[in-house]
């Protein structure tokens, strides 16, 4: 059983490792592995607000460009992006799922996880 509460990727472009044109972009979270978290590492357990940022890099770039990001649960975070401007070649896709948690107005914090996957861009 998986101990990562995610973002678990859920996109077929990054599937096929392969795409071109547009594509949309989602991913989603297991709520239960992240209540177990918050409650090993001490922190509040009511989920205020989740928000997923989406980057991308070229293979081998230290800098991430920001796609778009999204709070949307009921649609998986999903973003649309279009990559037929970007040239061919090796890519990095990260999603940076972050949690903000509150116990009344006393206590808050965030928590995140990142999740990257290779893919190729043929246009």
């Amino acid at each position: 059983m998986s101990e990562n509460w995610g973002p678990y990727y859920s996109m077929p472009a990054l599937l096929r490792k392969t795409d071109s044109g547009k594509t949309i972009l989602r991913e989603s979270f297991d709520c239960d592995l992240l209540r177990q978290e918050l409650i090993a590492n001490g922190l509040p357990l009511e989920v205020v607000k989740v928000r997923n940022p989406w980057f991308y890099r070229k293979q081998n770039s230290d800098t991430w460009m920001l796609i778009g990001e999204s709070e949307d649960i009921e649609d998986n975070f999903q973003v649309e992006w279009d990559i037929s401007k970007l040239e061919n070649g090796s890519y990095e896709l990260m999603a940076l799922m972050q949690v903000l948690v509150e116990e009344g107005m006393s206590e808050r914090a965030t928590v995140a996880r990142q999740s990257v996957a290779g893919f190729t861009i043929q246009n």
